[in-house]
Parts: structure tokens; sequence; C-alpha cells
């Protein structure tokens, strides 16, 4: 009963009392709700402030719980790291005295052995003890071990076939072959990365005297044996120290013919490679200090092949942009992509433009590496293309090109003007060398006939075609393919063809040789064009700067290769104007008249063209914006070429 009137009293909001019996009040001051909502009851209040540090506890747990978990999967993670770091140390250490036990052996046997049973013995121990040595390496502890099991290596290497380590490699069982191989390769990798790089090459070299025969590095296997150099060219980091560390060395030492072996063994592995494979070790080698220089200077037929298989070793260039951390690394003081384009340069310079270089394709194929390689520095301070622009090889390089085949032009072109949308001008004083100095405008005039006669113009017969058209009517001759065909052959609106690279070069050395050219020299045997040949191109490009000029007035807009294609053309035909305006260059009252010209001017009647004159007082051209003759009033030039003859 007690508890009945507590209970009662409790759910009435009353406090219970000490009393035991019923006072006669059976009400409550508050109310009940079930669902637990008490309105501005205390008690509600508090239930709810309960629910909500009810809910942060939970959530305080669950992190609680969650971070427990991962410290225990860290701790499991840590001690299973532990336990197998110190099972493999236990286990490299039991391997570690065996090594030791036979290696100790071999040297006691080998002290009483005649010279064949040691060797065969030796061989015999070298596999086993190879496979443990590669297990328990490790950079601190066994550089000893490195030392024991190298000279072992090279001591067999240089035994007879039946004792002879390194003829593992040329097996017909393909399992023992690369097992050799991988064991190898391994230890190689550990002796670039611990002891000095004269070890490792001497390794490098074993491999050479049982896969190799006499200077010409002739192979052993047709097959195998530039496999095996492959394998450890591709694997290993043997090329960077080679050309990091040895090759420089060697070139100080002038020790020529310790080099040119070096890099004909390398030639021997590369060229098994397959060109995407090849690409970066090629260019790594290619890229050591001073390599062109000890290549060129070499004496004797061992020079002459090491550079021939090198050439031979370039079948294409990589793509813009590729291998930028290579090219990028330093070596005494200069990136490797400086000394990739000095090196380019010497052996273009001292093998490949004499009279008697190798094949016809290799000048363009060398050019074309030399243009990739010059992209790769672009925007980096560097002094590898001061021989590149000096007027003296810019000279020999012309002569010596124009001897080639049309290819090896336009990668002379594409090397000093660009080929992409890179930069397009080269320095002045290269641009001068070129006017000045070398028939470039006159071979490239011939490239240029595809154009203005049309597709027929590069098939058989069209040089003779092309010169009949000279004796005839030569005004009409570069009308002939619609003026809009032209455009597309060249690449609108990039203008980044080879078609449009040899036509701006055109204009910029031939509108330079025009400048301080006189009148009589002109019209005479000084200027590199005939009068024939001038008759044809000025009404070519006549049209073609108008239509350029009229479908892409905004040079704003224009990328760098179209922007220097307008400039150049507009200022040649700007020149050939004000020379027609002293002396006419061709016939007829309006030569330089383009019918289209017409209409545009009566769409458009007021034409600003920069100038303070008068249109129709007339005057010559060329003389203000280099774009001066864009649009011109038909009236006007006729008035000014009339008052021009008068005078």
């Amino acid at each position: 009963r007690a508890h009945i009137l507590h209970t009662v009293r409790h759910f009435s909001g009353q406090r219970p009392c000490n009393s035991m019996f019923f006072d006669g009040n059976a009400g409550g001051g508050g109310r009940v709700n079930l669902g637990g909502q008490g309105g501005r009851n205390p008690r509600a209040r508090a239930g709810e402030d309960s629910r909500a540090d009810f809910v942060r506890k939970q959530h305080k747990e669950r992190e609680a719980r969650e971070k427990k978990r991962l410290r225990e999967a860290a701790a499991t993670e840590i001690q299973k790291t532990y336990r197998r770091h110190r099972c493999l140390k236990v286990a490299r250490d039991a391997q570690r005295l065996v090594f030791d036990k036979r290696a100790a052996d071999i040297g006691k046997v080998g002290a009483v052995l005649p010279a064949d049973k040691k060797a065969k013995f030796v061989y015999l121990a070298l596999v086993p003890m190879l496979r443990l040595f590669v297990f328990f390496f490790t950079a601190r502890e066994d550089v000893s071990r490195l030392a024991v099991i190298r000279d072992l290596v090279i001591f067999s290497a240089g035994q007879v076939a039946s004792s002879n380590i390194v003829e593992l490699a040329l097996s017909d069982d393909d399992d023992q072959r690369r097992s050799f191989l991988v064991l190898f390769q391994k230890l190689l990798a550990a002796a670039l990365r611990v002891g000095p790089p004269a070890d490792a090459l001497r390794l490098f070299f074993a491999v050479k005297e049982a896969l190799f025969l006499g200077p010409e590095f002739r192979p052993v296997h047709e097959q195998r044996s530039g496999a095996t150099l492959s394998q450890l060219i591709r694997r290993t980091d043997v090329l960077a120290v080679l050309s990091r560390d040895v090759l420089p060395k060697v070139a100080e030492a002038q020790a020529a013919s310790q080099a040119l072996e070096l890099v004909l063994l390398c030639c021997a592995g590369l060229e098994a490679c397959s060109w995407s494979e090849r690409q970066e070790p090629l260019i790594c080698l290619f890229s050591a200090p001073r390599l062109g220089q000890v290549l060129c200077e070499g004496q004797g037929p061992l020079a002459q092949q090491c550079l021939q298989r090198l050439i031979a070793l370039f079948p294409g260039t990589p793509e813009a942009g590729e291998f930028p951390a290579l090219l990028g690394e330093v070596l005494e003081g200069a990136p490797r992509g400086s000394w990739l384009v000095r090196n380019l340069v010497t052996v273009l310079e001292r093998h490949l433009m004499p009279a008697s270089a190798g094949p016809a394709r290799v000048m363009s194929l060398w050019l074309t590496w030399l243009c990739w390689a010059k992209e790769q520095l672009a925007g980096t301070p560097h002094g590898a293309l001061d021989r590149l622009n000096s007027s003296s090889f810019v000279r020999a390089l012309v002569l010596s090109v124009v001897k080639q085949e049309p290819e090896a032009l336009l990668s002379f072109c594409q090397l000093y003007f660009g080929g992409g949308a890179g930069e397009c001008e080269p320095p002045a004083e290269v641009l001068q060398t070129l006017a000045f100095a070398t028939p470039l405008a006159e071979r490239l005039f011939p490239t240029l006939v595809g154009l203005m006669r049309g597709p027929a113009a590069g098939a058989p017969g069209a040089r003779a075609g092309y010169a009949g058209g000279l004796r005839g009517n030569g005004s009409r001759l570069g009308e002939r393919q619609s003026i809009e065909s032209v455009s597309q052959v060249l690449g609108t609106p990039s203008f980044t063809t080879p078609e449009a690279t040899r036509l701006r070069i055109f204009c910029s050395v031939y509108a330079l040789q025009m400048q301080p050219m006189y009148d009589y020299e002109f019209f005479g045997s000084a200027n590199p064009l005939k009068q024939e040949e001038v008759q044809v191109l000025t009404p070519f490009l006549n049209r073609l700067a108008y239509h350029l000029v009229s479908t892409m007035p905004c040079k704003a807009s224009m990328g760098a290769p179209a922007r220097a294609l307008r400039t150049s053309l507009c200022s040649l035909v700007c020149l050939l104007y004000s020379r027609h305006c002293r002396r006419p260059i061709l016939v007829g009252e309006n030569a330089w008249i383009i019918p289209d010209s017409r209409l545009l001017i009566r769409r458009a009647p007021v034409v600003d063209l920069g100038a303070d004159e008068d249109p129709d007082e007339g005057g010559a051209a060329g003389q203000g914006d280099e774009d001066a003759m864009d649009v011109e009033d038909p009236d006007a030039m006729e008035d000014g070429g009339r008052r021009a003859r008068a005078a």
C-alpha cells in the first residue's frame, strides 16, 4: 500500500512523503504525457537534455571505438612488418653465413687447384652464390661481399666457354638463360648503387668479352648477344652512370679508345632494343658531356665505325615534351638538354657536313633531331645555341644542305624558323647570313612551283612545264590554281605545313636581299631570281597577300606561324610594288589590281590604312605599315602608277 502511494505521488508530480497513509488527495499538479512532451514542465526539459546528452555520449563512444579499431589495426600492421623484417633478417644472416663459408672454401681450394680446375670450381659455385647474394644484399652490410662476388664473376667471365658463367646468357635452355640474366642484372644494379662506377663497368665489360668478338664487336650469337646487353641497359642505370660519371672523365683524360669501346658496347645493346625502348637510353648516352668532341676527334676505323653505328640508332624523333626530367638533369653546370644540342651540333659540323658524309637521308634525320632538342630548351637560359647561330656554321650548313635531298632543306628550314606553334623567327644575324651569304632564296624558289601552278607541278616533267610557262604569259601563271586551294595547301588557319614554312622563309630572305639592291642590280644578274621568275612570283604573292589580309584581318587572333607568314608576305609584296613604281615589273595597266577588291571597296568606301595622306594622292606602297597594301583603291593605284612611270 505504501508502494502504491509512492507510485501515485511520483506520477502526479508530488514529492513522496514519509506518511504511510492515504491523505485523501489523489490528484497531482501536473499532467502525464505519454508522448514524452511536458510543455513547460521542467521534468520534460530535463528529458530532452538527457536525450541530447545520450546522443553525444553515443557519438563519443563511436569515435572512441573507431580510434581503438584504428590503433589495433596499426599495431597489427606494425607488428606484422616488424616480425617480417625480423624473420627476413634472421634468414639473411643465416644465408650470409653460408655465403661467407663458400667464399672461404673457394679461397682455400683455389689456392691449391690448377687454373683450369679452379675455373671450373668457381663456375659451378657461382650461380648458387649469386642467388644467395641477391637474396640478402643490403647496401649497409654487404659491401665487402659485393666485392667478393664481383671479382669471382669477372674471373669466370675471362675463362673458356665451358667455365665461363657469362656463356649462360647464350644457353639454349630458356629457364637457365633467363635465371642468369636476372641474377647478373641485380648484381650490376647493386654494383652501380654501392661501388665506384669503374668497378661496375668492369662487370659491364666482362659481358663484352664473352658475347662479342674483336674490335668490331661482332656478336657471338646473332640475337642473344645483343638481347643480353639490351636487358642490362633497359633494367639498370648503367647508361646514366656511364654518361654522368665515366665518359666525362674519359674525355678529360684524353682516353679516346676507351670511350669509343664504351660507346660501341652501348650501341650493340641499343641496336637490339625497339624504338620505343631505345629513346630514353639513347638520349641518356648522347647527352654525356663532350661526347661529340671525343667521337669526332677519334682516329682510325674504330672511330668511324662508332659514329656510323651511333648515327644509325636515330630512326626518328620522340614526341615533343617527352623526357623533361632526364633533359633537365644538371651535368657539370648545364642540363642534359644543352649537352645533347652541343653533341648533335659537333657531330653535324665535323662529320655530316663534309662532302664525304654518309647517306643522303642522314642529314635530314640529324637536323630533325637537332630541331627536337632545340625545342626542348625553349624558354631556358643556355649557351648551347651559340655555335648553331654563328654565321660561319649557318653558311656551311646551307651549302651542305642544298646538295642533299629536299627533305634536308625542309629540316633546315624547320630548325631555324620553326615548324610548329613556337618561336618562328631566327636571330637577326642568322637571317642576314641566309640572305647575303647563302643561295637559300634561289634554292627555295623551285619548291614554290607547286603552289603557283597547282597539284600538277609535283608530277614528273613539272619543271619542264614550269620553264615553258615562263616563256609564255607569266602574269597569268600564278592564277592557274585558285587562291583558296593554295590557302588550303598552306594549312589555313595555322599555316604550319612544310609549304607554308618554305614560303615564309623565302619571303623573309628575299625581302631582306631586295632592300639594299639598286634597280640595275634587281633587273640584272645580281638578283638571285630571273626576271621571268619574278614576273611569275609577283602576281601570285599579290593575290595571296590580298587573300590573307581580307580573310584574316585581325593579326592579334592569328597564331605565331600565321602572323609571321602574313608579315613576311606583305613586306615582300610592298617591296616589289615599290620597285614596280620606279620601274615596271609587270606588264599592263591593271597588273596589280585584284578583281575582287573592287567589290570590297564598294562595300566599304572609306578605308583607314593608317596613313595621314589622302588615298587619292597615290604614292609608293610599303613605306608605312607592313600591311599598307591590304586594301587599295584601283583608281588611286592606276594614277600613282602613271605618275611614277612619267617621273
